[in-house]
């Protein structure tokens, strides 16, 4: 990172510090004139003290880092804010969010909808498409049945054999969420499953898409994370909807592993994430989906129905202006050699956008 990525990063960390030393100035200012003091702040359950609003965080990196963005948003509109590490997977979170243990997660549009949908995730979508994740560090997941997302979205939304996009999910997604549990807008960022071949490949295949690849399938090697090249929302999608049929397929135990197998041309096409930092690094071309059969993967808050109304407007507007590329500097900045903390990734980037 260069010298002004330092100062910016230096910049929020005083943010922070500062926010935090007017807090306590406010205090014993307030302790000092009680008779003038100001109305308590208003709460969501009427109390007369302001309410902790807990944002939950799941295990990987990309949880942590929007977590922790969520939280440096709803401190400096006031709120009291807890961080919270939620295990049990999609179950345990949602669940935590039902009981008002916590009142924030984030989350991704498509395998949320296929949790709820009983659907059987593939090991990434279980690691919340975490790009570091690796097959054995997948949690559980539900049961259910092996029918692809282009064919169990489009026959619950009465599409037929068309593929589905952003919108068709959020739609759907909405009417699927328990009760008490609400979907709020989703950030423009996405990391979702792509196909990827190197800058030769294209050339020297001329391919731009899945559907110009497709007459080339049985004559490549695709890698994928173990568990993907049967995925029902990965195989079976590409396949179904471009009847693309690899020659061979290897499976490898990390993200990593199958970029650096693409880059070591062992595979011809690797399966990967959209928001992986490996992808501008090396000149990886993404083959365009133009029949939307992958999963749209957008980071999305899911919050309890009683989340105060101020809380669900800051929210949605620092989700707003997290896009992909902020999502792949962030992921940048945690996996690196060197990592940054989440908390320290999120205060960086929250520095840029509300200096």
């Amino acid at each position: 990172m260069n010298t002004a990525a330092f100062s910016k990063l230096a910049h929020g960390r005083r943010r922070r510090g500062a926010a935090a030393l007017a807090a306590v100035g406010l205090l014993a200012l307030t302790a000092c004139n009680q008779d003038n003091a100001a109305d308590p702040q208003p709460t969501a359950t009427g109390s007369g003290e302001p309410s902790t609003v807990v944002v939950g965080m799941g295990p990987t990196q990309q949880s942590r880092t929007v977590a922790e963005v969520w939280a440096l948003a709803l401190e400096d509109s006031g709120a009291q804010v807890e961080v919270k590490e939620v295990e049990g997977g999609r179950a345990g979170y949602l669940q935590a969010v039902e009981d008002g243990e916590i009142d924030l997660y984030p989350d991704y549009t498509g395998d949320l909808y296929l949790e709820l949908r009983g659907t059987e995730p593939s090991p990434a979508a279980t690691s919340t498409a975490d790009p570091t994740a690796t097959a054995a560090s997948a949690s559980p997941s539900t049961p259910g049945t092996t029918e692809n997302l282009v064919n169990s979205l489009a026959n619950l939304l009465g599409q037929g054999q068309q593929g589905v996009t952003d919108a068709d999910v959020e739609a759907a997604l909405a009417d699927q969420l328990p009760a008490d549990v609400q979907m709020l807008n989703p950030a423009p960022a996405e990391n979702k499953r792509v196909l990827a071949v190197t800058s030769a490949t294209q050339a020297k295949l001329s391919v731009n898409s899945i559907a110009d690849l497709s007459r080339h399938c049985s004559d490549l090697t695709f890698g994928a994370l173990t568990g993907e090249d049967q995925a029902a929302v990965t195989a079976a999608a590409v396949e179904d909807t471009y009847n693309c049929v690899p020659g061979e397929v290897k499976d490898y135990s990390s993200l990593q592993e199958v970029t650096q197998a693409l880059l070591d041309g062992e595979i011809e096409v690797a399966g990967i994430l959209s928001a992986s930092p490996a992808v501008g690094d090396n000149s990886l071309k993404v083959l365009d989906d133009n029949r939307d059969a992958l999963v749209p993967e957008r980071v999305i808050p899911v919050a309890g129905a009683d989340l105060p109304r101020s809380a669900v407007d800051e929210v949605n507007n620092i989700t707003g202006q997290l896009d992909s590329d902020a999502l792949v500097l962030l992921t940048r900045m945690t996996t690196a050699s060197t990592p940054y903390s989440p908390e320290d990734a999120a205060d960086y980037w929250y520095g840029t956008v509300r200096p």
